[in-house]
Parts: structure tokens; C-alpha cells; sequence
């Protein structure tokens, strides 16, 4: 992720709300679509995994830009946590916080993913209920939770939950997803029946309901290098896509 791009690109924003330390809210419009990113921070946490130890980065490389990039296109709302997941995960409920939760995350050397504890300092609870008050006040009518993946056939994979109920059902879901596959020239758009559905992605699961829609986004490695790299284009334009057609669904 690159800091400086990520200024770059809400420097302009309507309004900017620090809601506590490394937790950001931004509105570049009225548009009633809110890009969540909640992984973006991270620190290292050394592990023993195939016989040798490593250190894994809970931070999900450059969803901060993309998330951004794609608030800023349809004038909607950005809201961005840069708290290190394994203290505080924002995509899990504050009823379960400091009791730990399990995360199944990759590594680019590892062959299979591992399980780490994740949302374990009580601390940041009043943070976290100030998260979820800002989405209420925000009363946004879609939500886009933006998450990085492994390498998987698809450049994104997009979760509705188990039975699709974040966007009304089976045949809405894959109306989205073939709307953003239209715009994606040429990428690898799904929808993802099993693994990465966002059924355990408390911002949707709360938040979401007659009112408001949502949908969890999942970007590939591919495009999202990891360090101080902000993603690729295509990524850029595909994080878009999707808030384009999100912005079209519930202003149409």
C-alpha cells in the first residue's frame, strides 16, 4: 500500500472524520454507497508453519487504494481501518472482542494457508463501536466491503452470504456480478459459492437488510503487490466497476 497515493486520492474529499487513531471516514459525495476497507493495517506475527518459521502480515496490501479510488469515482463514502487485524479485526462483531477469532490467511511462501488469532484486545472496543455508529449515521443504502484474496482463477470474487441474502438472493447476485463483468475488460469476475461468501463479515451481516444491500469483494494477489506498491491499474479500474455498478443498482 502506498500512504502517499491514498492521500493523493482523498485529499479532496468533502469530508474527512478521523474517528480514532488509524480508523478514517471520508465523503466525496451524496451518492449512498459506502467502501469499507477493515484489514488494511498489520504487523508481523512469526509463526512456525512447513518446518520453518515465518512472518505473516495480517494486512491485506492495497485495498486502502483501491477501496479509494473507488469511493472517490462515484462521489460516494470511504470508511478505512489501519489497526492491525490481529488486535482489532472491523469486519468481526464487538460482542466477540478480545476473545479471539480465527483467521485462515495465506502466505507467498507458504504452499497452504494457516490459522491465526485474530480481534483479541479489548481495548479497542470503544473504537469499534464508534466504526459501526459512523456506517449507521452514514445510512448508506449499498456497502461494499473491499478484502484482498490468494490466488484463486479469479481476479475478483464477490460474496452475497450463504444464501445471497445480502443482495436479495441467487438471481440478484449473479445480475451484479455479470453487470461488473461487462465493465471489466478482459478480468476474471465470480461469485463465490463456498469459501469467501462474507457470511462471517459482521459489517454486512449488521448493516445490511431491506434498506441497504451489500456485497464483500474480494481482489486477487495478482494485481496487489505487496509493500509500499499501490495496485495495478486494471485492479483500479476494476475497483471501480464495482462501485459503478453498485452506484447504478440503488440510483437507478
Amino acid at each position: 500500500m502506498s500512504w502517499q497515493d491514498f492521500k493523493k486520492i482523498v485529499q479532496n474529499a468533502n469530508e474527512t472524520v478521523k474517528l480514532g487513531p488509524k480508523v478514517e471516514f471520508y465523503s466525496f459525495g451524496k451518492t449512498p454507497v459506502l467502501v469499507v476497507a477493515p484489514h488494511i493495517g498489520g504487523e508481523g506475527v512469526e509463526i512456525h508453519a512447513e518446518g520453518r518459521k515465518v512472518t505473516i502480515n495480517m494486512c491485506e496490501w492495497g485495498t486502502d487504494i483501491l477501496a479509494a479510488v473507488a469511493a472517490r469515482e462515484i462521489e460516494g463514502s470511504l470508511l478505512v481501518s489501519r489497526v492491525p487485524r490481529n488486535h482489532c479485526d472491523f469486519s468481526r462483531s464487538p460482542d466477540v472482542l478480545g476473545k479471539g477469532a480465527t483467521a485462515r490467511l495465506g502466505h507467498t511462501d507458504l504452499k497452504r494457508p494457516v490459522l491465526l488469532k485474530t480481534h483479541t484486545k479489548n481495548e479497542y472496543l470503544p473504537l469499534l463501536k464508534s466504526f459501526h455508529q459512523k456506517i449507521r449515521d452514514t445510512n448508506p443504502r449499498f456497502i461494499l466491503t473491499y478484502h484482498g484474496m490468494m490466488s484463486r482463477k479469479f481476479d475478483l470474487l464477490l460474496g452475497f452470504g450463504r444464501r445471497k441474502q445480502y443482495i436479495g438472493g441467487l438471481r440478484k447476485a449473479f445480475q451484479f456480478r455479470y453487470k461488473v463483468a461487462m465493465q471489466a475488460k478482459g478480468l476474471k469476475v465470480g461469485v463465490s459459492h463456498r469459501r469467501l461468501t462474507g457470511e462471517s463479515d459482521y459489517v454486512l451481516k449488521s448493516h445490511t437488510g431491506s434498506v441497504c444491500v451489500g456485497a464483500l469483494v474480494e481482489f486477487n494477489k495478482w494485481g496487489r503487490p505487496a509493500g509500499q506498491t499501490s495496485p495495478t491499474g486494471d485492479y483500479q479500474e476494476l475497483a471501480k466497476d464495482v462501485a459503478r455498478v453498485a452506484a447504478e443498482w440503488v440510483t437507478s
